[in-house]
């Protein structure tokens, strides 16, 4: 693969993750259990199945320190589980935004957790600047011109996804930090996937509810399974492994902003001077989060 190619996957992956958040709302307004455990099943039996006829090691035959097998893929199911519970269950599609935009911490969080996985000097001051720019911008998503004894109910009743959103952009870059400390030559999404797949399905089948799937569904539903999950993933790996690592860790900053764009039209929202300040200023504190990194570190 060339190094041209592997850019434009890279790119693709990038576009098919702005759909994330809210191609997610939408699945889970169906069924916030059953449809995106089958969504996440399915995703990882096409990345399972890609793999092995394209060569890629199973987890048995890869050179990966068990630590990714179990430390990494305990923090992407949570990742999954949490991120996709946390949209689902929120109360409205306008809370959905900003906790969307708590998602695109991760760029900033995988820099502030290097020193615990590597050996590297960071910035603290630039970090920690990063990091505070990130939340200013959640606040503004959530606060600018609302009534804040209205928000403040919400966030009392919506306190789940809340707490589980915090968690999700942690686990995240643990899992990416774990993966390039211990993963070796292998690649875990789509066993990881599966298994998140199935921890929803068991859930869902408790609840006695039917899955959700419609005609209606098809779109959103094929969407998050084969583009968000399965094709961003792979193409991603694809970018990571053969393209330029630098050009692709500037282009995951406009996230936030993408993100915020397509989730304002596809949900049918206003798009608020809040939440344009808001995105603009997570993307920004990924990026001087990424000042505060060497480069070596990248």
């Amino acid at each position: 693969m060339t190094p041209r190619t592997a850019n434009i996957l890279g790119l693709l992956a990038l576009v098919f993750w702005s759909m994330n958040v809210a191609v997610i709302r939408r699945v889970g307004e169906a069924n916030p259990l059953g449809l995106p455990g089958l969504s996440l099943v399915l995703a990882g039996a096409a990345m399972i199945a890609v793999g092995s006829v394209t060569g890629s090691k199973p987890p048995w035959r890869s050179n990966a320190d068990r630590r990714y097998w179990i430390f990494g893929g305990i923090a992407f199911v949570l990742n999954s589980l949490f991120l996709i519970s946390a949209l689902s269950y929120s109360s409205t599609r306008t809370l959905v935004l900003p906790l969307g935009l708590v998602n695109y911490f991760w760029p900033s969080i995988i820099l502030v957790l290097l020193p615990f996985f590597f050996r590297r000097r960071v910035n603290r001051a630039l970090l920690a600047a990063g990091i505070l720019l990130c939340v200013a911008g959640v606040a503004s998503a959530m606060f600018w011109g609302a009534d804040i004894a209205a928000i403040a109910a919400d966030c009392v009743r919506n306190w789940p996804a809340l707490a589980m959103m915090a968690v999700v952009p942690f686990a995240w870059a643990f899992y990416s930090n774990a993966s390039r400390k211990w993963g070796g030559n292998a690649n875990g999404v789509g066993w990881f996937q599966l298994i998140a797949g199935i921890c929803f399905l068991l859930l869902w089948t408790g609840t006695g509810e039917p899955m959700g799937f419609t005609r209606d569904m098809l779109l959103p539903f094929l969407v998050h399974s084969l583009l968000v999950n399965a094709a961003a993933y792979a193409f991603w790996d694809a970018a990571m492994r053969h393209g330029d690592i630098a050009l692709m860790g500037s282009m995951a900053n406009a996230l936030p902003i993408t993100s915020i764009l397509f989730s304002v039209w596809y949900l049918g929202e206003a798009l608020t001077p809040g939440l344009a300040i808001g995105a603009a200023l997570v993307a920004a504190g990924a990026i001087l989060c990424r000042r505060g990194a060497p480069a070596e570190t990248e």
